[in-house]
């Protein structure tokens, strides 16, 4: 009779296919949702471009971490000219907001939001409020 850890040994690599194509099947995963739980490091982020919807929101410059969780929580973005007009109603490019990473579709060559343009405002913070 096969010991307990080769039988497991042996069902793992099955099992883990199984659990793979159930959370594609329901779940419905796509390549850009997996890119969001893949580790990455902070230096492949720094510097990208955010997009929403058509509407190029700024590159990022720097990541908020939580100090006690240890999780990165909000980017911090530098606003290009017409998003801080469309979403902060300011006439000027350059402004830095922090951009809550529960906004965060995909990040692939740039980073995508699943926010609308009109929702955007909701997750962006300015510096100075955020604590």
């Amino acid at each position: 009779m096969p010991s307990t850890q080769n039988l497991i040994r042996k069902l793992d690599l099955p099992f883990r296919i199984l659990i793979y194509f159930y959370e594609r099947l329901f779940f419905k995963h796509t390549e850009s949702q997996a890119l969001i739980n893949m580790d990455i490091k902070s230096e492949n982020l720094i510097g990208k471009r955010i997009i929403c919807e058509d509407l190029e929101i700024g590159k990022v410059k720097d990541l908020i971490m939580d100090a006690n969780k240890w999780k990165v929580t909000h980017l911090d973005v530098e606003l290009t000219k017409d998003a801080a007009e469309v979403v902060l109603g300011v006439r000027k490019g350059g402004i830095r907001n922090l951009l809550a990473v529960s906004a965060v579709n995909g990040i692939e060559e740039q980073i995508t939001l699943k926010v609308s343009k009109g929702q955007l405002r909701i997750y962006l913070v300015p510096p100075k409020l955020h604590s």
